[in-house]
């Protein structure tokens, strides 16, 4: 990188000529905007025409503060929030301690108690301040006041310059109507009040009690003053709340590296600025040793009060998405959510979502000494099969999302087992939204690696994949959760069964890379800008987000479809007035895959919630009211070391064009990633069956269609080609146009054997020689020399039959799922031809 090096220069000519190559513009930007106002004013006369319709300063006093926003679920009828509530409150200037006076001047406005409400060479001085390091913003602490509750709505209609001139008058007439020293403190006083600090606490005094359970200010060290004053310029980027994490200790802790802290040295270093050149402070006897130890203090903050608000982490998004409707050119810091009153209605089912925040919270029991009176207080009465299972086995948080693929709208969102809870752990943070982190997939992630894989017709349904663990390179071995060895699968049955070397195979096969770009070009995001998983992101370990997954699981509901998620369907006024509707999904539509492919895919892992079909995880099907089945897909994921437990899933389509065609997602696990005794069946699996049956129960029961734009054709049950010779099953399959097997018995061939050992024939054999029909594994996976020799070692063992210990994992063979599940009963499709002649050692 251009400058790194030490040898190209004296660093400091180096700061110099490349501080000047970007300050002297800057400083000319901020001249010319300067005379352009001053030329706005001067050409059009501004000056009377503002003056008409500024509010008159005096109103300081009494204007009102405004009224806090609802948010509603999507009946309108049950409120889940309210923006603003209980975090505002009036104090005089008297509580406002010097040290909160000069830490926010400093940053803020360092000439406020001389200026006349606005600083000429505030353009200047803070563009030249933000590139030396400072941040320190352009507008006077009056100009932010007025801008904030002095200026009428039609002022942020016009143009930018107008709007500033109006500022600036209006600042200027304000400290006019309170002159000196007692106009300041009023000033001030105001602007303290009405800022916003973050985590919905507007003035100083709310800021303090959310954040350090003081409400006596002078209680306040020169460190928290300092980082109180660090945060109004950017609130949302300098929430404590959101910086915060749990420290070894058990108690939040803002990160000295996080950007708010940094920012509170910025203010610190400037506090020494003005000190040390005699700029007059409100605080007396500060030292440089005072000001390095609150750049160094520890920043504890108290536990968040508890609070009413439903669906908390659903409704952190609704604001989110709120704000950008409201305030559209800078929603990061969007108080008119918290003043203005509006009624915001939302995606939000509250019958789905109590049962989410239910069954979440139910996890919390795995680790309780006594569950059973906890479950009840939750209306579980009965503890399930999967609550037991899942016992001790270290499991501390779940999380859970309900989606309706037609609309995108988000129904439930229960983003961790409780958000309020008191004993929070590294293993449980009740706040930390696990659906919008990024975390390991794992083999949920499945469905979608062999949509795009069947898409770039790598393999088809019936491709024959061995299923014998590998070296892929640098040393990685993956293999299957109980290290058993299968054999040649069928890409249908190792979806179904989750195995894990025929995705890393198929991944190989079509392209991981390739795959990854098919992946971000439809709903994915991920941490990086390239697929560093490489292969592995066949088996979930490249990060993504659950519901991004969510989406994609949506996309296959919807043949290919998927539409953006919502999470507000309108806002309206406070006089009731709808301002912003969500645009209709169709609008949004897009197709991420080709309709038939998640035709098949859904095809697939239907049957895993079919018993004939699947008996290990249909043992998690839906059943309705009436006793019977519900037909759904299911797709469980189990990281490495059982660190995160997913499931998902989705209805059959409703008959009815107009009803929720429902996709759901669980985890389970712990917020720290920490290690679970468990797998993905038991915990998330379990998690996904309750929850899902409680809230589909008494839905109409729809069936899965036959897919639409594909062949079925016969084929060989074991080798998935057409039946030939070799045949004892066949089985219909579908296929993509232009797919369908063309060959029969391609891995069978004739060899001379001697009868007496089975073994191939060479001279001196026992004999007598006899030709006999085989299946000859060798053949299959002939471009991976590396994958042919393991298979090879594979089949010798096979020869012996199951259970036989060997290669790369010391793993043994056996048919698919030992005797509770053996699609093609005992056998791999054939005798597996032998690989060494009758007279090598054995």
């Amino acid at each position: 990188m251009a400058g790194s090096h030490r040898s190209e220069g004296s660093p400091r000519a180096r700061r110099r000529s490349g501080g000047l190559a970007v300050l002297l513009p800057l400083a000319l930007f901020g001249i010319s905007l300067f005379l352009a106002l001053i030329a706005y004013v001067g050409t059009i006369k501004v000056y009377d025409r503002a003056i008409t319709d500024l509010p008159d300063p005096r109103d300081l006093d009494s204007i009102i503060l405004g009224e806090n926003s609802g948010v509603f679920d999507r009946t309108g009828t049950v409120k889940l929030a309210d923006f603003g509530t209980d975090l505002r409150e009036t104090i005089g200037f008297s509580d406002i301690p010097s040290l909160l006076i000069d830490t926010t001047t400093v940053i803020e406005d360092k000439t406020y108690w001389q200026n006349s409400g606005f600083d000429p060479l505030g353009f200047i001085a803070a563009a030249l301040d933000t590139l030396g390091g400072s941040g320190r913003g352009g507008s006077t602490i009056t100009q932010q006041l007025v801008r904030g509750i002095l200026l009428p709505d039609a002022a942020f209609q016009g143009s930018v310059y107008e709007r500033k001139v109006k500022e600036i008058i209006q600042a200027i007439r304000l400290t006019q109507e309170f002159p000196g020293r007692a106009g300041k403190e009023q000033i001030i006083t105001a602007y303290m009040n009405n800022n916003y600090y973050g985590s919905r606490a507007y003035g100083i005094r709310a800021a303090s009690t959310e954040y350090f359970g003081i409400s006596n200010l002078s209680q306040l060290t020169l460190g928290q003053a300092a980082l109180l004053a660090a945060i109004p310029q950017a609130p949302s980027e300098y929430d404590l709340r959101i910086a915060a994490v749990r420290g070894a200790d058990g108690l939040l802790h803002v990160p000295l590296d996080a950007a708010v802290a940094q920012r509170r040295t910025t203010v610190l270093n400037l506090l020494r600025n003005a000190k040390n050149d005699g700029i007059p402070l409100e605080t007396t006897g500060l030292t440089d040793e005072q000001i390095d130890a609150a750049a160094a203090e520890i920043i504890t903050l108290i536990e968040p009060p508890l609070s009413k608000v439903r669906a908390p982490h659903f409704v952190n998004i609704v604001r989110e998405v709120a704000a950008g409707v409201v305030c559209p050119d800078d929603p990061t810091v969007c108080t008119k959510l918290d003043t203005d009153g509006y009624r915001i209605i939302t995606t939000l089912d509250w019958g789905m979502q109590q049962s989410a925040d239910k069954w979440a919270a139910a996890v919390l029991s795995a680790e309780m000494v006594r569950p059973k009176p906890y479950l009840i207080s939750l209306g579980i009465l009965k503890p399930t099969d999967w609550l037991r299972k899942i016992r001790g086995s270290n499991i501390h948080n779940a999380a859970i999302a309900t989606m309706d693929a037609r609309t995108g709208d988000m129904l439930a969102y229960t983003g961790s087992a409780d958000y309020y809870a008191e004993s929070a752990t590294p293993a449980f943070q009740p706040q930390y939204d696990v659906l919008k982190a990024y975390r390991q997939p794992g083999s949920s992630i499945k469905p979608i690696i062999y949509a795009y894989a069947l898409q770039e017709r790598a393999v088809t349904p019936a491709t024959l994949l061995m299923d014998v663990p590998v070296d892929f390179g640098q040393g990685w071995t993956p293999g299957e959760w109980d290290n058993l060895e299968r054999g040649p699968v069928t890409m249908r049955h190792a979806l179904q069964g989750s195995l894990n070397i025929p995705a890393v195979k198929t991944a190989i096969r079509t392209g991981a890379d390739r795959i990854w770009q098919h992946m971000r070009d439809g709903v994915f995001k991920f941490l990086g800008e390239d697929n560093y998983a490489g292969a592995s992101i066949a088996i979930g370990t490249l990060e993504t987000r659950y519901v991004d997954l969510l989406s994609a699981y949506g996309a296959l509901a919807s043949q290919g479809d998927t539409v953006p998620r919502r999470y507000v369907l309108r806002i309206e006024d406070r006089n009731g007035e709808v301002i912003w509707k969500a645009a209709s999904p169709s609008s949004g539509r897009r197709s991420i895959m080709e309709p038939a492919v998640a035709d098949l895919v859904t095809n697939i892992i239907a049957a895993n919630t079919d018993p004939a079909q699947n008996p290990v995880w249909a043992s998690r099907r839906l059943i309705a009211a009436n006793g019977k089945r519900r037909p759904a897909t299911f797709k469980t994921g189990t990281t490495d070391q059982a660190k995160d437990l997913a499931a998902f899933g989705y209805l059959a389509p409703p008959s009815n064009p107009d009803a929720q065609h429902l996709v759901t997602g669980v985890w389970t696990g712990n917020s720290d990633a920490t290690p679970q005794s468990v797998l993905s069946l038991s915990a998330a699996g379990g998690l996904w069956q309750s929850y899902f049956t409680e809230i589909t129960r008494d839905l109409p029961i729809a069936q899965f269609k036959d897919p639409e734009g594909l062949e079925q054709v016969v084929i060989d049950a074991n080798t998935g080609e057409l039946p030939g010779a070799c045949t004892t099953a066949t089985i219909t399959e579908y296929f993509l146009p232009g797919t369908a097997p063309t060959t029969s018995c391609s891995i069978f061939r004739s060899l001379s054997v001697d009868q007496a050992t089975g073994l191939l024939w060479d001279a001196g054999c026992t004999g007598p020689r006899v030709e006999r029909e085989f299946m000859d594994l060798s053949l299959l996976e002939t471009d991976w020399p590396t994958w042919q020799a393991a298979n090879i070692e594979w089949a010798e063992r096979a020869r012996q039959g199951i259970n036989v210990v060997g290669g790369a994992r010391l793993g043994k063979t056996t048919y698919f799922y030992e005797s509770y599940w053996r699609p093609n009963g005992d056998t791999w499709g054939g005798e597996i031809a032998p690989t060494r002649s009758c007279l090598s050692s054995p």
